[in-house]
């Protein structure tokens, strides 16, 4: 997997999470400190949700491709010597 396969693999996986941080950030431009310690506390309750949203297949098939094609690779490595 090259960087950019890898940085866009982990840009799809991270979706939800990422976008819960945006709105984090923007929260804390606008709000005082005790409304924003809010914000945070609301967020972090909503971890397990956050888990559910994650694409897991965007991280499971380059993941199962780079497994395989590394089997393979030491299957040859492995009848040639």
């Amino acid at each position: 997997m090259n960087e950019k396969q890898l940085r866009d693999v982990s840009s799809e996986y991270l979706a939800p999470v990422d976008e819960q941080l945006a709105d984090l950030f923007d929260k804390s431009l606008r709000l005082d400190a005790d409304r924003f310690a809010a914000e945070v506390e609301k967020a972090l309750q909503m971890i397990p949700v956050l888990f559910e949203r994650m694409n897991i297949d965007a991280l499971a098939d380059p993941l199962e491709e780079a497994m395989g094609d590394a089997m393979l690779r030491q299957l040859k490595d492995d009848n040639w010597r």
